[in-house]
């Protein structure tokens, strides 16, 4: 497990990694949120989304992704969130 994380549970990873991506010295939220459209616009966005309110009302039998693509997704999210707030404040 990785020591700078602040969190130990694995659940709060992809915040921690989304935090670790804002320190960084060429992090562009612009691009951080380009990257984000490009990858899940459109159906593959709306298939995630909808895959994480499927499996929170408990039905995850009714899967559309992998865990590992669910994964993926919320750690993208979790980045172009951070990002639309950072644009939004006017921090960058």
């Amino acid at each position: 497990m990785n020591n700078n994380l602040l969190f130990l549970n694995d659940d709060y990873k992809p915040l921690e990694k989304a935090k670790e991506k804002v320190k960084a010295d060429d992090y562009n939220p612009h691009k951080e949120i380009e990257m984000f459209w490009g990858k899940f616009g459109g159906e593959r966005g709306i298939s995630n989304a909808y895959e994480i309110y499927l499996r929170m009302r408990g039905r995850g039998a009714n899967r559309f992704v992998s865990d590992m693509e669910i994964d993926e997704y919320i750690e993208d999210l979790m980045s172009v969130l951070m990002a639309y707030y950072l644009k939004y404040r006017r921090v960058y």
